[in-house]
């Protein structure tokens, strides 16, 4: 299942957004920026390099990877040092492999140089054109060869060509048109056609290589609008739809029982549907790829390393491209896999170019859009509604909260009873705002209003014209770390009184002393219910804090009350025996704007 507002990668505003909220993003693009400039200023790769097989570059005593010195010149035969032991070792083997990791190395570094790019370095921009053009100006000069997983020319075999492909086309995908057509279409005809047709035949059976192959080929016709390297990487006789049904049990785990290559294979097709949700989001063939992601969790003890089964790495890491994932897929189980993975490494400081080209930020709020209603999840659970869609047991509570110990929607008792029509179904008995002490007319009166998404929050609106003469009446809630912003803006013609209402279980300790009592608050429309009322403020801050007994606290921050006044009450709870406090904003004029805090400690 693909998320309905599924894109690519993230924009640039949506980067900027990340890297001022958090220093750990912060620090992920100065390593990205870093990353990059080395590339553009090392890059040095030659035709006549024989790319090899990185397996081969083990210690031959300890079996440990030897060290991959980037800087290091290429004159065979080199010497390379075990990290482990100590062991020292050379020969073709390991020269072969180390131009593998070369090339795989920078291939890679080319999302560092789009992160850049995208951010305004033309410098960035100017490399992996660079970069690009030398594997296309020379890629009918490189050799064919190979001999482990299939054939190829920048790499030793198919296998590794299919995913340094993939790493590169992901890359360049996430820069739009800042790539021209025309060097696109040069591109195409000079190194990615002539790619695709010399792997296309070497993927032959159901296996992870030649779902990897199958996977490059797609991205390569979605890339470039190919639609018959598109129709062959999907429906050919071992392409991906294949691939899925044969190669992956009912269970959702890949066949080879490995959990190193399930995640492998699945990694291969997370490169291809990031590209495919941008063009196919309805093809049912997304509809197995989540239990591909979590089944295999039931499997790791902590419910996240991986365990090592068949042939896979040892000891067994974290499953890969969780970002990708949790960013195509609408399965709660993988935002909480990517979700976890994130809060761990900000622990460590070590967000990378993939967080901030290709996160998700788990979600702090869901609009409900076509309901009309949002709930923030983070830093604390609240309910908020724009209106009602429907006229029937509605209540009269356009753009409300509700913060759940603290505050609830008190419901109705018994339909009979008087307090129903002049209590419980009024705006007053409800955390929103009232203009002119009614909102709207009637409780059962429905007025045009939505709920959309904004950053980091959500906005309630009620269309112009339909609340007597206000031409602009919304409320928005944004998560700001810890703290929830909560902004209400309401404009007209002519001068009103606007009141914003918030009720709230607990012991109540205000900031201030009381400055007067005051005998009521409006006549009708539930003002009546109101008792020792207290003027409270005189233009500085205002802060409210509500304790319940388990001690838990919720506190309101009123950072000015300049141009409106503060009045605190106690109104009917359900039963109505029982008394919640209330704090009531009010200003007389034509324009009014309420700025509150709320902060959540136990």
């Amino acid at each position: 299942m693909v998320k309905s507002n599924y894109t690519f990668s993230n924009d640039v505003k949506t980067i900027k957004r990340l890297v001022k909220k958090a220093p750990e993003y912060a620090n992920a693009l100065e390593r990205a920026r870093e990353k990059a400039k080395f590339a553009r200023e090392t890059f040095a790769d030659r035709v006549e390099w024989i790319s090899g097989w990185g397996h081969n570059f083990c210690c031959p005593d300890c079996a440990s990877q030897m060290i991959m010195d980037i800087n290091m010149p290429y004159n065979p035969p080199n010497v390379f040092t075990c990290p482990n032991c100590g062991k020292q070792a050379s020969g073709i083997n390991y020269d072969e492999a180390w131009v593998y990791y070369y090339r795989a190395r920078y291939g890679s570094s080319i999302k560092d140089c789009a992160l850049s790019a995208l951010l305004g370095d033309k410098e960035a921009l100017d490399f992996i054109i660079r970069y690009v053009d030398f594997y296309a100006d020379n890629y009918d000069k490189f050799e064919v060869h190979g001999k482990h997983a299939g054939k190829g020319k920048v790499m030793e075999q198919a296998l590794d060509e299919a995913v340094w492909t993939i790493d590169v086309l992901s890359s360049l995908n996430t820069l739009g048109d800042l790539i021209p057509e025309e060097k696109k279409a040069c591109w195409f005809e000079k190194l990615y056609r002539p790619m695709a047709d010399l792997i296309m035949p070497q993927s032959n059976k159901i296996h992870n290589i030649p779902t990897w192959l199958k996977a490059c080929i797609g991205v390569i016709g979605i890339y470039f609008g190919n639609d018959e390297l598109l129709d062959h990487a999907l429906n050919s006789e071992f392409g991906i739809r294949n691939q899925i049904a044969k190669g992956f049990t009912k269970d959702g785990i890949w066949y080879e029982g490995s959990m190193t290559y399930h995640y492998y294979t699945v990694q291969a097709l997370t490169g291809f549907f990031s590209f495919y949700a941008t063009v196919a989001p309805e093809d049912s063939i997304f509809d197995t790829y989540a239990r591909m992601y979590t089944t295999p969790r039931l499997l790791c003890h902590d419910g996240f390393k991986l365990p090592c089964i068949n042939d896979g790495w040892y000891p067994g890491g974290n499953a890969s491209a969780s970002h990708t994932v949790a960013r195509i897929s609408d399965d709660k189980g993988i935002a909480e896999i990517y979700e976890r993975s994130l809060n761990l490494r900000k622990a460590a400081n070590s967000l990378g170019t993939d967080d901030l080209l290709y996160g998700v930020v788990p979600e702090s709020v869901v609009v409900l859009e076509n309901t009309n209603m949002a709930v923030v999840l983070k830093p604390f659970h609240i309910l908020f509604k724009a209106g009602s869609i429907a006229g029937s047991h509605m209540h009269a509570d356009y753009l409300s909260i509700r913060m759940s110990p603290f505050s609830d929607d008190l419901g109705t008792p018994g339909y009979g009873h008087v307090l129903t029509p002049t209590w419980y179904r009024l705006f007053s008995s409800h955390n929103c705002i009232g203009v002119d002490g009614k909102l709207p007319y009637s409780y059962h009166t429905v007025l045009p209003t939505r709920m959309e998404k904004v950053d980091d929050g959500a906005r309630a609106v009620i269309e112009p014209g339909v609340l007597l003469d206000v031409e602009t009446a919304e409320r928005t809630l944004t998560v700001d770390g810890d703290k929830v912003l909560d902004t209400s803006v309401f404009s007209a013609p002519t001068e009103h009184t606007y009141d914003w209402l918030f009720h709230s279980k607990g012991v109540a300790k205000y900031s201030c002393e009381a400055k007067a009592a005051i005998d009521s608050l409006g006549e009708g429309d539930g003002y009546q219910y109101f008792e020792d009322i207290k003027l409270m403020n005189d233009g500085g801050s205002f802060e409210a804090t509500f304790t319940l007994d388990n001690g838990e606290a919720l506190t309101l921050t009123v950072p000015s009350t300049e141009g409106f006044e503060v009045y605190t009450a106690k109104t009917p709870d359900n039963p109505a025996d029982k008394k919640r406090n209330t704090v009531l904003l009010r200003r007389k004029a034509k324009d009014a704007e309420f700025s509150v805090e709320f902060t959540r400690s136990k």
